[in-house]
């Protein structure tokens, strides 16, 4: 989503005010950086060997690509966003007969939903109805597909332009929205309801509550640190509303609640520093320290030492500003639009003890202070990418043919997913 935050100025003589008695707050087991890791990645918690400033640019990685976050109001991912005077929920679909008469750039007109339907030769419209029935018109202005977004913009490269011809010989050109808009909603709908923090994937037996997994799927590994505004305890342990799905999308409307920072900001800290700084990867964070939530994908971070004294264990206590680039929702586009940017500062304390270890920290304007909003982060979280499975195989046909090269950024040797890194070809299936 792209709305951007006002920056919560702070004096020079605040920044260096008296550290008092205050000392930063160590992690629990559900915000231990280590545990926000994949398999393939090693955790260095020494100060000194961190890097201060980094962006997710080359390296493994790829840079994740801004794009419309699919406001619910709109009609989603089902909205004609080249046909500005339409309306997704009262829109008619076209049949096979008037297809074939429309001009290539009426069909380009269409919902990415509406051409995924023609390009499977559905002329029921079965997915542009499924997307339909989970947005609504009188949604909130902030409700959308961001988690979906900012999920797939991690962990796909921005995709091109493609034109597919379906059995029937209708020729469908997919613009790079089109294809964003399905793959967010592919990993915020499905990928996300497969996830085993899902009720729907538990049931009941003699022993108590079990785990039901579909041998037909392969699942997606999830992290989550931190929590939302509401003091919703979010990290490792079962969440039941499950991490990409109907959790960051419902509706909070207490927007004078106390919100605190319960991310550690030591977590933070070392997560940039890690998957940023030595592996140029990226993951998603909650922009807003407010009840609404914006999934934003991260950047790059610039950090410096305000200032620092000696700990009574031996170590060290940092006051340390981080300025945090993340990439920002835009409007939808046929042609690849890259990234735009916004950023936040933040100012936390860390905690190094004398082996030069961080072990904690503990944000220096957290909660609403004089009214004023502060600036921290209260969650963040990842996903890594699976197959395009079940009725999703179409986007094999849609989205690998975009580009010329998908890199296994989300994790190189992840356990569950195998990945397509080369140049997809339908032939080799």
């Amino acid at each position: 989503m792209s709305r951007y935050l006002s920056v919560f100025l702070i004096t020079g003589f605040s920044l260096l005010a008296t550290w008092g008695t205050v000392r930063a707050e160590s992690w629990s087991h559900l915000q231990n950086p280590a545990n926000f890791l994949f398999p393939d990645e090693r955790l260095e918690t020494r100060f000194d060997f961190l890097q201060m400033s980094a962006s997710v640019s080359g390296g493994v990685g790829h840079l994740p690509a801004s794009d419309s976050y699919w406001p619910s109001y709109l009609g989603g991912i089902a909205n004609r966003f080249f046909d500005r005077s339409g309306n997704a929920f009262r829109d008619a679909h076209p049949t096979l007969a008037q297809l074939r008469k429309m001009t290539s750039l009426q069909i380009r007109a269409l919902s990415a939903t509406e051409k995924f339907d023609v390009s499977q030769a559905d002329y029921n419209y079965t997915f542009t109805k499924r997307v339909l029935n989970s947005v609504s018109p009188d949604a909130s202005g902030w409700k959308g597909l961001c988690n979906g977004w900012a999920s797939a913009s991690v962990n796909y490269p921005e995709p091109e332009a493609v034109v597919t011809v379906n059995k029937d010989g209708i020729s469908v050109e997919f613009g790079s929205s089109d294809i964003k808009a399905l793959l967010a909603f592919y990993q915020a709908y499905v990928v996300g309801a497969w996830n085993e923090f899902d009720e729907q994937n538990w049931g009941y037996d003699q022993n108590g509550k079990i785990w039901q997994k579909d041998a037909e799927i392969q699942y997606a590994e999830y992290r989550a640190m931190g929590s939302l505004c509401d003091n919703v305890a979010q990290g490792s342990a079962p969440v039941r509303a499950g991490i990409l799905g109907s959790l960051f999308g419902r509706n909070k409307v207490d927007l004078n609640v106390d919100c605190k920072g319960d991310l550690n900001p030591g977590t933070l800290h070392l997560i940039l520093a890690n998957l940023v700084g030595r592996s140029q990867r990226s993951f998603v964070v909650d922009v807003d320290p407010s009840v609404e939530i914006w999934n934003q994908p991260v950047a790059g971070y610039a950090s410096e030492i305000i200032s620092e004294r000696s700990s009574a264990a031996g170590g060290r206590d940092l006051l340390i500003h981080t300025r945090l680039d993340y990439v920002v929702a835009t409007q939808p586009a046929f042609g690849k639009q890259g990234s735009q940017f916004n950023s936040k500062d933040l100012y936390y304390y860390l905690e190094v003890d004398r082996d030069g270890k961080v072990t904690g920290g503990r944000w220096k304007y957290a909660g609403l202070a004089s009214g004023r909003r502060t600036e921290f982060i209260d969650m963040m979280w990842r996903s890594s990418r699976v197959p395009f499975q079940k009725e999703f195989k179409a986007l094999n046909y849609l989205y690998y043919p975009s580009v010329k090269r998908v890199n296994s950024y989300s994790s190189r040797s992840n356990a569950t997913p195998t990945l397509v890194d080369v140049g997809y070809s339908p032939a080799n299936e």
